[in-house]
């Protein structure tokens, strides 16, 4: 079977589908992997682990092929079997976290993944470390929420706080209708009261919301005289006089001379 190449997914024929199907049942069988040398083998996955992907990278890697991940929806992208063997493909770039690390994968091994960080460093992670842990897709949706926590003084008036924190929230063009953002009071903290601001924003606004909103709330709470209060302690230090104790010469006893 002849296989082509498909940025999407949506206009692939059923019976190409299903002849891939059939396919995957042969080789889960263990009929034909010696057929696998110099072929390369598409691979469809509904939301697929990187522990899955991985070992089927591993497989294709034995029998001398190749392989094609497909999404449907999300497109296709090749994996890299041997080194300097990579087949023709686009990669969708994500932002993930995994094994403490943030940045978008560059590379997957039979051992390790690469990972580019956001300030352009280059880390490569053992695969042992990344599948015994959880993997966080920062980017995979369009949407996002912003959550973020802005404290007032316990002085102030709430409702007006309120207010204007809505009229900067409605007001940012980048901030989505839907979902409707969420403004509570929240907490009531040691030094402040405290309000959470949830607006949801495009993945690729998130930190333009977080940064505008944060400084025009600093410049509206200093127009309207609302507070933001820091921690702070009192501290009472009570001291008291102490009495020295008296202390009596010793008496002299009878017959001696002083």
């Amino acid at each position: 079977m002849t296989f082509r190449h498909f940025l999407a997914t949506d206009d692939w024929p059923d019976a190409d589908i299903l002849g891939l199907l059939d396919r995957a049942l042969e080789l889960k069988g263990g009929s034909a992997p010696r057929s696998l040398a110099g072929r390369v083998l598409v691979g469809v996955f509904f939301d697929p682990s990187l522990r899955t992907r991985t070992s089927f990278e591993v497989a294709m890697n034995r029998h001398r092929g190749h392989m094609v991940v497909l999404e449907p929806g999300r497109g296709s992208w090749a994996i890299e079997t041997r080194p300097g063997v990579v087949m023709d493909g686009e990669t969708v770039e994500h932002l993930i976290e995994a094994a403490g690390v943030f940045g978008t994968v560059s590379r997957m091994s039979l051992v390790s993944t690469t990972i580019l960080t956001i300030d352009n460093q280059t880390l490569v992670v053992p695969n042992s470390k990344i599948w015994g842990d959880v993997i966080r897709n920062i980017t995979a949706e369009p949407n996002r929420r912003v959550d973020m926590t802005f404290g007032i003084a316990y002085a102030d008036d709430v409702d007006h706080a309120e207010r204007v924190l809505w009229d900067i929230v409605k007001s940012n063009e980048l901030v989505l209708h839907d979902p409707e953002p969420v403004i509570r009071l929240h907490a009531l903290g040691e030094s402040s009261v405290d309000f959470i601001v949830r607006p949801w924003a495009r993945t690729s606004d998130y930190w333009t919301v977080y940064w505008d909103i944060t400084r025009a709330v600093k410049k509206r709470f200093d127009e309207e005289s609302i507070s933001i209060p820091f921690p702070q302690r009192d501290v009472h230090v009570h001291t008291s006089a102490q009495q020295k104790p008296e202390i009596d010469a010793p008496e002299t006893a009878q017959g001696e001379s002083a």
